[in-house]
């Protein structure tokens, strides 16, 4: 047995290494797990300081989102990569979600293909730190097709800036035509 775990420790490494992509529940808990070790490293790490945000030049930052629709025990949880894109002369924010991976109510697991676009946002809603950006798109996959839009309201972390974290609590969510509950939650780090 414990050769067995080896072999498949080794090839699952070695199939991550080599470029080839994970079966869908693999790469699920993988990046589940990288967006988490993100977000701990920015949740040790105080917001910008006023003073200290920047009001020229561009920065991208790239991470996770992780969105949660349904009741619990019902849900589908999904996670994507994210690309944010800022620009500091204009308060500017926009980016794109994309490639989710995640499992749906029935526990079953899948990659779910579409994008959602991150547009309209805009630093300094309250805070010189803070942000609001608006996002809508579609996914699809394990049969379900699903229409997502809202707000994700957040804060830009570090002195100087090392990464941004955010969420929607009340986004509008259809799944499968059915208007359901979620969450959305964003975390990236500057590249």
């Amino acid at each position: 047995m414990k050769s067995y775990i080896v072999a498949l420790t080794l090839s699952l490494s070695l199939a991550a290494g080599c470029g080839k992509s994970l079966e869908p529940e693999a790469e699920y808990d993988n990046r589940v797990s990288k967006a988490h070790a993100m977000l701990d490293r920015l949740s040790t790490v105080s917001n910008t300081a006023w003073p200290a945000m920047p009001t020229t030049g561009n920065a991208s930052f790239r991470g996770h989102t992780e969105i949660f629709i349904g009741a619990t025990g019902d849900e589908t949880d999904l996670i994507g990569k994210a690309q944010v894109d800022v620009d500091f002369g204009t308060n500017l924010i926009e980016g794109v979600l994309d490639e989710f991976v995640g499992s749906n109510s029935e526990g079953e697991f899948d990659k779910y293909a579409g994008t959602i676009a991150l547009h309209s946002g805009f630093i300094g809603d309250v805070d010189p730190n803070d942000f609001i950006v608006d996002y809508d798109g579609n996914l699809s996959g394990n049969g379900d097709d699903i229409l997502i839009a809202g707000t994700i309201e957040g804060r830009f972390i570090g002195t100087p800036i090392r990464g941004l974290k955010g969420v929607d609590a009340s986004p509008l969510v259809l799944l499968n035509g059915d208007s359901k509950v979620g969450f959305v939650g964003l975390v990236a780090e500057k590249r």
